[in-house]
């Protein structure tokens, strides 16, 4: 690390963060650095990245909400499909294919 840069467990000055901090945020606690008693750095964790695709368990969610008890199996493969399909995209987006 080097002048000026942190390493992610202590500040510029080679000071300790607090043992545990990095654990901490990561179970979802936010932490607050003060500096000279005022809040001056907030450490939060980064949102969990998603994996793309559908969420299948809200579209189950979402389908009972809206009454639709079942989509044949041909129609919901075909729909996954498109849904992954960057093509599908644009067009629902109205983009050009070139975007």
């Amino acid at each position: 690390v080097g002048h000026g840069q942190q390493n992610g467990t202590g500040n510029q000055r080679g000071e300790a963060a607090p043992f545990g901090t990095d654990r901490r945020v990561q179970r979802g606690e936010r932490v607050v650095i003060t500096k000279r008693g005022k809040p001056a750095v907030e450490l939060v964790a980064c949102p969990k990245q998603r994996r793309g695709g559908l969420d299948l368990k809200k579209l189950t969610a979402d389908c009972r909400r809206l009454g639709i008890e079942q989509v044949p199996p041909d129609e919901a493969r075909k729909l996954i499909a498109e849904f992954d399909d960057p093509a599908f995209s644009r067009r629902v987006l109205g983009l050009p294919d070139d975007y």
